[in-house]
């Protein structure tokens, strides 16, 4: 892991089955966020195919995650108070 969270498989093919679903709309089909300078806008024939990864900026983020059916961009799964929605009890 590199000092922007890569992993080195820009794929996300290592984390594919930890995905966790989005906390918003409990959508299963989401996709990492990755941060620094992406190396393909130099030669955009070297940029994966479109949907591996969402961009995050030059400054990394708490945020690991983005959903694209709700645009909601979160890190680690949260707490679920058993409904499969976020835990609001406070803590």
């Amino acid at each position: 892991m590199d000092h922007t969270g890569n992993t080195g498989d820009e794929t996300g093919k290592n984390a594919k089955d930890q995905r966790p679903p989005c906390p918003r709309c409990g959508g299963t089909r989401v996709v990492p966020i990755r941060y620094g300078y992406p190396h393909f806008l130099r030669d955009p024939k070297q940029a994966p195919p479109k949907g591996q990864f969402v961009l995050g900026g030059c400054v990394p983020r708490p945020e690991r995650w983005a959903c694209p059916a709700c645009d909601t961009r979160f890190g680690e799964a949260p707490e679920t108070d058993g409904t499969g929605r976020p835990d609001s009890t406070p803590g």
